[in-house]
């Protein structure tokens, strides 16, 4: 079964609000956009870009507490709706690969003896679009047995 809880906001915001925090308080943390920030945050910084790529990582591990708390508290609501039966948690995709330092901890604890795993987000795009495949993949053939029954099968007949 797949429960979910959409959330307002993402890491995305958090790189926006960061950045709002930054031109107020740093001049010299000047990003033109979410992605450029994202972008120098991604890289091993150079010794000459280490001041700078430590104070903007602060602002964004600030920010991206909020994050998680948010997070957290929408999925224990999951939790709770989904009951006994969850075997095993995912997480891939989207934010979680820059947030996970921060994720997976507060995830692993919300979900107690429940298995928390978290994927690589580059297999996000191919275990989206494989999982839809597949998925339409078997509608259409349960469809196709339900309306054209076989002439020796004892069960469409």
């Amino acid at each position: 079964m797949d429960y979910d809880e959409p959330l307002n906001s993402g890491y995305g915001t958090a790189l926006v609000n960061a950045m709002e925090r930054m031109s107020e308080s740093d001049r010299t943390l000047a990003f033109s956009s979410r992605k450029q920030l994202a972008d120098f945050l991604a890289h091993e910084p150079s010794p000459l870009q280490r001041g700078r790529w430590d104070r903007a990582q602060g602002y964004v591990t600030e920010e991206s507490r909020y994050l998680v708390s948010d997070i957290v508290s929408s999925f224990t609501d999951v939790l709770a709706q989904a009951g006994a039966t969850t075997e095993a948690v995912y997480v891939y995709g989207g934010g979680a690969g820059p947030i996970k330092e921060l994720l997976h901890p507060a995830l692993l604890a919300a979900a107690g003896d429940i298995p928390v795993l978290y994927l690589d987000s580059r297999y996000s795009r191919h275990l989206n679009r494989e999982g839809l495949y597949l998925m339409a993949s078997a509608l259409q053939r349960a469809a196709t047995k339900k309306s054209s029954p076989r002439k020796n099968d004892p069960v469409a007949a």
